[in-house]
């Protein structure tokens, strides 16, 4: 459409908002808190063809889902940010929406090479991009994580590098138009990695030179950002550091990207290499020289135990050695206290989280910051990511473990009693082709054949969104799944055990290792007396079940040293010669009730 820029809003959410669904009900009602108009994608049909009443129905639904794509452009304002990266990369608006980085990098050093007098390389043809993967493939090598300190951790501080990869590039002044091959020239700066460049000097690499130009340009754009008090403008300038940010942390990557221009596997592991010398660097200057022990880093941060509660001690001290440090680096390299993490939870590399402090004017502004653990995820139900988040929260919070394990018990009992809403345990996918042509038995495919044999009329169609729950029984699960109002409707069981082993357990089982309690213990029939009040045994434990359901037992625990068995010996006891009890998430119990 001449004069229109197209704006896919999907396109922008998926990129920008992390979020179990995107169908646009879900989306709209999240984030701007509206709803689409009730309309199946099976009823369209009928509707366009209906009587007045039956198409105006339909019109209103268009209209509304024309209305919901665009106010969540308008009020989200998800336009700045694109505006600003096609201002800074020169790039069109339609191509910042619609491409990626690597467009937008090349266009700005198009012009950047030609200013210089240097012709900017041919686009690699096939044959050359695989021999570039399968050299990347061996030889590439990225940034370095320190493995973690497994255990919850109190007042760790966040020091991070200013802009990591972009400041080192500037250090070593690593170009292509300064990469030395051979042995000729002496006067050079030699990386970690044994790769040599021409110094500033002889020849300021196009790169480091356009690094230079944008880390300053966006140092100035949050000064701007801070200072101004009209809301418009500060959008403005937000939007400005932001863009500044990303193209200036593009760089890297795109020197390292098989189908770039300008690709390099020698400078790109020259960046990386200078990295990780700068993070083994930093870790023994911290440990050495001041005595505080690093729990963890992650590429371009790292994150040390302070022996100090205070949050004012903790700045004052983290402000010490990060000036230290940065002192220490070459060139242009810089560290700086970013925030404390109150309590630090990490479970492996890539994967924490924390209750985070942050500087904000003269206080102090606090949130959990979680990385690598997902709290939503297309394939869990709504409890999953609230019974992650309320964990967390009473772990981190409160510094309660016993609380969060108990907390997640409870969950598991109300489960198993069928006390959970129904609609928090409801997994939603889409028919995206006829059940005809799906190969294998797909849950909500299996629902699909259920509901169509019910009822023809009320079938769902492609495009439909299903929404299912797994019931009790004994056949696959697949065969299992059933709808929601149905089984309210028919009294039917929901499978708790299946809720519990496939959904709840995978990703807080994970939670709950970092914390040394193991599955057994979590589900209330291990020993866990250290960790918090395990089954009863006589010892102030907690209070014995009078009666379970046989499909609540998890195992057998000994009432007196609480040993487990998930089946009974052959000798009926234990072997200290204590009764053996059901356990269950309730808690053990002498006798179990057939249902």
């Amino acid at each position: 459409i001449i004069g229109r820029i197209i704006v896919d809003s999907f396109e922008i959410i998926k990129k920008d908002f992390s979020l179990m669904r995107y169908n646009l009900d879900y989306v709209a009602e999240k984030l701007i808190g509206e709803r689409k108009i009730s309309v199946k994608y099976s009823e369209m049909e009928k509707l366009w063809k209906g009587n007045d009443k039956e198409f105006e129905k339909f019109v209103a639904y268009c209209r509304n889902d024309s209305v919901l794509a665009m106010n969540l452009v308008t009020k989200l304002e998800l336009l700045d940010k694109y505006a600003a990266l096609s201002r800074i990369s020169g790039t069109l608006m339609n191509d910042t929406l619609s491409g990626g980085e690597t467009g937008r990098i090349e266009n700005f050093l198009l012009r950047e090479f030609n200013k210089e007098g240097f012709v900017f390389p041919c686009r690699p043809d096939q044959e050359e991009v695989a021999r570039r993967n399968r050299a990347r493939k061996t030889e590439l090598k990225g940034g370095f994580v320190l493995e973690p300190v497994k255990g919850l951790h109190a007042n760790v501080v966040v020091l991070d590098f200013k802009s990591m990869y972009p400041s080192l590039i500037r250090t070593y002044n690593i170009c292509p138009t300064t990469l030395v091959k051979g042995d000729g020239m002496k006067d050079v700066i030699e990386t970690p990695s044994g790769a040599r460049f021409v110094k500033k000097e002889v020849r300021h690499g196009i790169v480091p030179k356009i690094l230079e130009r944008l880390m300053k340009a966006r140092a100035a754009a949050k000064k701007k950002y801070r200072n101004e008090k009209n809301k418009d403008k500060k959008r403005v300038y937000y939007a400005e550091q932001w863009a500044l940010k990303i193209m200036a942390n593009a760089f890297y990557g795109h020197l390292g990207y098989s189908r770039a221009r300008i690709y390099d596997l020698e400078i790109a592991n020259a960046v990386t290499a200078a990295g990780r010398d700068c993070i083994h660097k930093t870790k023994d200057m911290v440990e050495k020289d001041f005595g505080y022990k690093v729990v963890y880093g992650d590429t371009d941060s790292v994150m040390v135990k302070l022996p100090v509660d205070d949050l004012e001690e903790i700045r004052k001290i983290a402000t010490k050695i990060a000036k230290a440090v940065t002192d220490a680096l070459p060139g242009v390299m810089e560290l700086e206290f970013e925030k404390v993490f109150k309590r630090f939870l990490p479970l492996t590399k890539k994967r924490y989280a924390a209750w985070k402090f942050e500087p904000s004017g003269d206080g102090w502004k606090d949130g959990l910051e979680m990385k690598g653990i997902e709290t939503v995820r297309r394939d869990w139900c709504e409890l999953v990511g609230d019974t992650i988040n309320e964990v967390i929260e009473t772990i981190l919070k409160k510094d309660d473990i016993k609380g969060a394990a108990k907390l997640f018990r409870e969950i598991v009992g109300k489960l198993a009693k069928g006390e959970i809403d129904i609609q928090k345990l409801v997994i939603t996918k889409t028919m995206t082709k006829l059940p005809k042509n799906y190969a294998g038995m797909q849950p909500h495919i299996e629902l699909v054949k259920k509901i169509q044999a019910r009822n023809p009329v009320e079938t769902p169609g492609i495009g439909d969104r299903i929404g299912y729950v797994i019931i009790k029984g004994t056949g696959l699960v697949s065969k299992r799944t059933e709808d929601p109002n149905y089984v309210i409707e028919n009294g039917l069981q929901i499978d708790s055990k299946y809720y519990v082993d496939n959904q709840l357990l995978p990703p807080l089982e994970r939670i709950f290792n970092a914390l040394n309690i193991s599955k057994s213990e979590l589900l209330g029939n291990g020993k866990q007396t250290n960790v918090f009040e395990a089954i009863a045994n006589g010892n102030g434990g907690e209070k014995r079940v009078s009666e379970i359901f046989i499909n609540e037992v998890t195992g057998f625990v000994c009432s007196k040293c609480s040993n487990v068995y998930s089946r009974p010996p052959l000798i009926g006891t234990c072997e200290c010669g204590g009764q053996l009890l059901f356990a269950s998430p309730k808690g053990p119990a002498e006798w179990a009730r057939v249902n």
